[in-house]
C-alpha cells in the first residue's frame, strides 16, 4: 500500500508538471490531456495489478498451510498492518456463563472469611435467605428457568422452590412462590411435628432495574409475624442506600481486591418490614419507600472463567506486538 501511494504521489506531480508546462507552450486541451494520462501509465506500470493478485494468491497458501482460510483475499493486505485487536469478553474470551464463587458475609460491621459452600452458612442466616429469594426463577416443565446468574445463585443454596398454584393462608393469603432447604440439605435438621417448618414466602418482587442496578423482594417467614425486604445489585448503589452503620471499614478495598481479579461481585442487603404492613398493602406499596435503611449482608461473588484457547491467543498477539483490548459493560 505503501508502494501504491508513492507511485500516486509521483504520477499527481507528473501531471502537475505537465500540465503547467504544456499550458505554457500553449497547445490544444486535447493534446494535453493525452500526455498528462501518459505519464499515469510510465509512472504506475500495467502489469501492477496482476502482479499484486500474484502476491495475494502466494500469501493465501501460505495461510493454508497454516490452516488459516480467507474467504476474502483483499483483506489480506490489510491484516498486515493490524495494530489492535478488540474482543468481548463473555462468550469469547470467557465461557458463556456465570459460576458460583463463593460469599463474603457481614458480621458486627466487619467482613469475614470468604465461604466457598454457601450450605455452610446457617439455616436461617440472612445471607443465604437473600440469596434463596431475591431472584426471578420460576419452573417451567419442573425446572428452574430464568436469568443464569439467579440460577447458579439459587442452585449453591440447594434449596428447592415450589410455585403455588391455589391459595393457601399460611403467609396471609396468595403466596406466588416458596422457598424452603431442601430434605437433603446439610443445613436442613429433621423437624418434629409440632414445630414450623422453614419455609419463606416471596410476597411481591420488584425486577431487576438497569436504572436503578439493582432488585428486591419482599419475603415473609413462615412464623413470623413481620415481612422482610432482600435487595441484591451494584455495589456502589446497594451501599448507596444501606444504613452507613452496617457498611465495614474495608468496604471499598475488599470490593477492588475482587473486582480487579476478573469476579463479579454483587452486594446483599436486607431489612426487616413494619409488621403493621400487610399482603394488600405490600401489593401497591412503591419500591423507593422500601428500598432504604436496609443493613448490609456481604459479597456475592461469581466467577467468568476463561476459555481454554484465551490465554495462548493472547500471548501470541502479545509476541507479535499486536495490543489486545477487551470491549465488555462494567
Amino acid at each position: 500500500m505503501k508502494f501504491i501511494a508513492l507511485l500516486a504521489c509521483v504520477a499527481t506531480a507528473g501531471m502537475i508538471y505537465a500540465c503547467v508546462l504544456f499550458a505554457r507552450s500553449h497547445y490544444h486541451y486535447g493534446f494535453v490531456i493525452k500526455r498528462v494520462l501518459d505519464i499515469i501509465t510510465i509512472v504506475v506500470p500495467p502489469a501492477l495489478p496482476a502482479a499484486m493478485t500474484v502476491g495475494s494468491v502466494y500469501a493465501q497458501n501460505r495461510l493454508q498451510r497454516r490452516q488459516i482460510f480467507c474467504i476474502s483475499p483483499p483483506r489480506i493486505n490489510v491484516c498486515g498492518k493490524l495494530k489492535m485487536f478488540c474482543f468481548d469478553k463473555t462468550g469469547t474470551l470467557t465461557e458463556d456463563g456465570l459460576d458460583f464463587w463463593g460469599v463474603v458475609p457481614v458480621c458486627n460491621n466487619l467482613f469475614q472469611s470468604a465461604i466457598s459452600n454457601a450450605s455452610d452458612l446457617l439455616q436461617n442466616s440472612p445471607v443465604l435467605a437473600a440469596m434463596a429469594t431475591c431472584h426471578s426463577l420460576t419452573m417451567i416443565e419442573g425446572e428452574l428457568t430464568g436469568d443464569p446468574l439467579d440460577v447458579k445463585m439459587f442452585a449453591a443454596t440447594q434449596w428447592e422452590l415450589e410455585e403455588v398454584g391455589v391459595e393457601t393462608t399460611r403467609f396471609d393469603r396468595l403466596i406466588p412462590t416458596v422457598v424452603r432447604p431442601s430434605l437433603s440439605s446439610s443445613t436442613c435438621s429433621p423437624i418434629s411435628l409440632l414445630e414450623v417448618p422453614y419455609e419463606i414466602g416471596i410476597v411481591r418482587q420488584f425486577p431487576f432495574s438497569s436504572s436503578l442496578q439493582m432488585m428486591s423482594v419482599m419475603t415473609r417467614t413462615l412464623g413470623k409475624d413481620h415481612m422482610d425486604l432482600y435487595v441484591k445489585g451494584a455495589p456502589e448503589k446497594i451501599v448507596s442506600i444501606c444504613d452507613q452503620c452496617s457498611i465495614p471499614l474495608d468496604f471499598d478495598p475488599l470490593l477492588h481486591s475482587y473486582t480487579v481479579r476478573g469476579f463479579r461481585v454483587i452486594a446483599l442487603a436486607f431489612r426487616s418490614l413494619d409488621p403493621k404492613l400487610t399482603w394488600h398493602q405490600a401489593q401497591r406499596i412503591k419500591r423507593d419507600q422500601v428500598e432504604k435503611d436496609l443493613t448490609f449482608l456481604g459479597f456475592l461473588i461469581m466467577q467468568n472463567t476463561l476459555k481454554p484457547e484465551t490465554t495462548p491467543v493472547i500471548c501470541k498477539l502479545k509476541d507479535a506486538n499486536i495490543r489486545s483490548v477487551m470491549v465488555t459493560g462494567k
